[in-house]
């Protein structure tokens, strides 16, 4: 629950007073998108109005695949949410870290202004 805490409080320092940037989750190997629900809550319950987003590719053992192939898939992914919602807050946990990091190196796109990598490995 700590992090939880931790993670809203930087989301609320960066966020804009009258409405937020949508928070967009990579969650880490094997698991579903489910498992950030909790962190989901936890936003939209502390900032009304903030629209979350968590991911969904690459299911259970599928995250095993070519690291190349989900930044891939999950770069289309955030760009669908960019278009429509212009810049987000982009929050990778563990592998997602790793995946959200490749998103943002390879697909050029402008509008992820904030990054977190939330127990992901640095290097």
């Amino acid at each position: 629950m700590r992090v939880s805490l931790t993670v809203l409080s930087m989301l609320a320092a960066m966020s804009v007073v009258d409405c937020y940037r949508p928070l967009v989750l990579i969650r880490g190997i094997r698991g579903r998108s489910e498992v950030m629900k909790p962190l989901q809550d936890l936003a939209e319950k502390d900032f009304p109005g903030m629209k979350t987003f968590s991911l969904d590719a690459f299911r259970d053992s599928d995250s095993f695949s070519r690291l190349q192939d989900q930044v891939d898939v999950f770069a289309r992914m955030v760009k669908e949410i960019t278009d429509k919602y212009g810049d987000i807050t982009l929050l990778g946990y563990s592998q997602g870290g790793l995946i959200a990091r490749g998103v943002i190196e390879k697909s050029d796109n402008p509008h992820i202004h904030t990054f977190i990598s939330l127990s992901s490995p640095r290097q």
